[in-house]
């Protein structure tokens, strides 16, 4: 069992009342900038208007473009072009039926290769934070994403042909990597899909098509902005305003979860999902019910929709190592909880993040899981046997002609500097987070 944290969750942060009811534009919120009413539809002006905006607001726009980024896999909601769902769908990242699908169903769960497909899209996502930094490699991505919205919807090829090559395209393919190695290459492949995960994540044509998801959907953002005047982080948070009618299906859900009755509080969850599907704690709930009914692919998939909601709520990666370990996904448990840590600032979660860490390091060890596991190599493969070699009997004289040679080599040694004992670099991965944690806590972050 891993370390109890409160079991249902009445509100994840946002606050009440962010908007007046009389808005005069409910889904589009119109801000106030440091370049007035001027508009610009020119890549190099836009990424000019990008540049004027404090760090701390920038950060909160690229939080917002990851989850408009994501929006059609994980909340069923339409955020850029057909054409780029289609590519998607051809290359497998997701389907066209996902989009028409109902995020509010309980059936609605992600196979594992739409999971492998939401990390790739994380990963370059992550990339692009650092590629925008520089206002020339900034505007070559905005540029870029425009040439790529003039293909039609069957050059597909053309569009990864150009993508491949492309210098700014190429920093965010190289970043997906990693994703790879998370996956053991001999695993069975998952349900509907053809390869195993490991091979999914290696295509160059699929983390292609990731990198021109995530730069056009940045593209857009700035387009919202610079040409619309648009505030996309007071627009998302609109949605994710808690409103009385939410509030009472999520009071009802709570009140049938406490009464162990969770098909009922899962179904009052889905009503509100329906209406309101950028609310975290939703889904977090909803997580936590789905884990009771032992149905660990929604509790997966829900945790996944916290997290990319609240990137810093610290329960949100406790729900999700919660139900990856229900699932006995316990080094992928691991990476979440070292993700969360990374992430989260408030220092009580932190502490609940690393007990759990703890936890799931010994169910790590007594499932004779390999360490390498953490590093994101071989997940959940088991440590192979060492073989070993039987002795020979050896005769009286190769013996003695032994004995007389490491004695002349000890004496050897004497007369030398003592040499440095070589460290398995993988045998102290656990216990060198550890220490990392804990000097983050000292530092109070």
């Amino acid at each position: 069992m891993l370390p109890p944290v409160p079991s249902l969750i009445e509100s994840s942060g946002e606050e009440d009342n962010l908007f007046s009811d009389d808005e005069k534009y409910p889904d589009k919120v119109f801000g106030e900038f440091p370049w007035g009413t001027n508009r610009s539809t020119n890549a190099g002006t836009q990424v000019e208007m990008w540049g004027k905006l404090s760090r701390t607001y920038q950060h909160e726009v690229l939080d917002c473009c990851h989850v408009l980024l994501v929006a059609p896999i994980l909340f069923t909601r339409q955020t850029m072009p057909l054409k780029y769902m289609n590519w998607a769908s051809e290359c497998g990242l997701s389907s066209l039926e996902r989009l028409m699908a109902d995020v509010s169903e309980e059936g609605n769960v992600l196979d594992s290769h739409e999971l492998v497909g939401l990390d790739m899209l994380r990963e370059a996502h992550h990339a692009l934070r650092s590629v925008v930094t520089s206002r020339v490699d900034n505007v070559a991505v905005v540029k870029f994403a425009k040439e790529i919205d003039q293909l039609k919807i069957n050059d597909i090829k053309r569009a990864i042909a150009l993508g491949s090559t492309q210098p700014q395209i190429k920093r965010l393919i190289d970043a997906m990597s990693c994703v790879a190695d998370e996956h053991p290459p001999s695993a069975d492949p998952p349900p509907k899909l053809k390869m195993n995960l490991y091979d999914f994540a290696s295509s160059d044509d699929r983390k292609v098509v990731a990198a021109l998801m995530t730069a056009r959907q940045y593209a857009e953002v700035l387009h919202m902005m610079g040409q619309e005047g648009r505030d996309v982080v007071k627009e998302l948070l609109a949605q994710q305003t808690e409103k009385d009618e939410m509030i009472g299906y999520k009071e009802s859900g709570n009140k049938y979860f406490k009464e162990s009755k969770f098909s009922e509080a899962v179904k009052q969850y889905s009503i509100a999902i329906k209406s309101y599907p950028y609310i975290a704690v939703l889904y977090s709930n909803r997580c936590k019910a789905a884990i009771n009914l032992h149905n660990y692919k929604l509790a997966i998939s829900d945790a996944y929709r916290a997290v990319t909601l609240k990137p810093e709520w610290g329960k949100a990666y406790y729900r999700l190592a919660d139900a990856l370990n229900h699932d006995g996904q316990y080094a992928a448990a691991i990476r979440k909880i070292d993700m969360g840590l990374t992430k989260c600032f408030n220092i009580t979660e932190r502490q609940e993040l690393s007990k759990i860490r703890l936890a799931l390091e010994e169910k790590l060890v007594k499932a004779g899981i390999s360490h390498l596991a953490l590093n994101g190599i071989n997940n959940n493969l088991p440590e192979k046997p060492k073989k070993t070699k039987k002795k020979k009997k050896k005769s009286k004289a190769q013996a003695t002609e032994e004995t007389e040679s490491k004695a002349g080599q000890n004496k050897d040694l004497e007369t030398k500097s003592e040499t440095k004992e070589n460290k398995n670099p993988n045998s102290d991965v656990i216990s060198g987070n550890n220490d990392v944690i804990k000097k983050h806590e000292e530092c109070g972050l």
